[in-house]
């Protein structure tokens, strides 16, 4: 068997059997299918292409009310492929390249031109999408911390040197702040209660990303009660 018979048979299979995935308008039984590992029944239930606007395209007003060489001149983006299925004959149209009484077909001249412009391509999408949400989420982190470093600090200042118990606390508290700032969070030493300063400072640090400030201003009233009671000869821990 040739290589051309082989590919044309591995063809003829694919186009002949219908899709392993179901659109989100399958039916019952086609989504029960695919949930099966089976095939979708209807080839109307498979899953298609999306095609999507930018988030950012003009509406219908903005474009009656411009030239169709003005329209044309509109950013890549906005050029993208919509189906005239009302007209004679049914085709494929450019978005925002159209006049009243004069339509383009897709693509028109700009997305002919500027083709790999026109759309963003799935997985750059997500990588986007993720990056962001990274940013995002570290920004919301530092934000936290920082808000976790004036308290500590905050606190440390209180207690003062007036007697060695309030410099052990302060001492304490504001060696919590300096590994905060420092990013020398290491995970709890134990599996139980957070009595260390290394475990307190992890679990809050923790409660911190989820973003749950209320867990974190417990945690760290929890910790300074401790300190509180404490013996003055308890070692502070570096």
């Amino acid at each position: 068997m040739n290589d051309d018979t082989f590919w044309a048979e591995q063809r003829a299979i694919g186009t002949a059997s219908c899709s392993q995935h179901a659109g989100p308008t399958a039916c019952g039984t086609c989504q029960s299918n695919v949930q099966a590992g089976k095939r979708v029944e209807h080839e109307e239930c498979s899953q298609r292409a999306t095609l999507l606007q930018a988030p950012d395209h003009p509406d219908y007003e903005l474009l009656a009310g411009f030239s169709l060489e003005e329209n044309a001149k509109l950013p890549v983006r906005f050029h993208i492929p919509v189906f005239d299925d009302c007209g004679e004959p049914n085709s494929w149209l450019c978005a925002v390249c159209w006049e009243d009484g004069v339509v383009s077909q897709w693509p028109c001249k700009t997305a002919t031109e500027q083709g790999t412009r026109v759309f963003t391509p799935l997985h750059e999408a997500e990588t986007t999408q993720k990056q962001s949400v990274a940013a995002v989420r570290i920004e919301a982190i530092a934000d936290r911390d920082a808000q976790i470093i004036a308290w500590l600090e905050k606190k440390a200042a209180e207690e003062g040197t007036s007697n060695k118990a309030a410099r052990v606390r302060a001492t304490a508290i504001y060696r919590m702040a300096d590994k905060l700032s420092r990013g020398a969070v290491r995970p709890p030493l134990s599996k139980g209660a957070d009595t260390s300063a290394e475990d307190a400072l992890s679990a809050i640090r923790t409660a911190a990303q989820d973003g749950d400030m209320a867990r974190v201003r417990q945690l760290v009233t929890d910790y300074y009660a401790a300190l509180r009671g404490a013996e003055d000869t308890v070692a502070v821990t570096s």
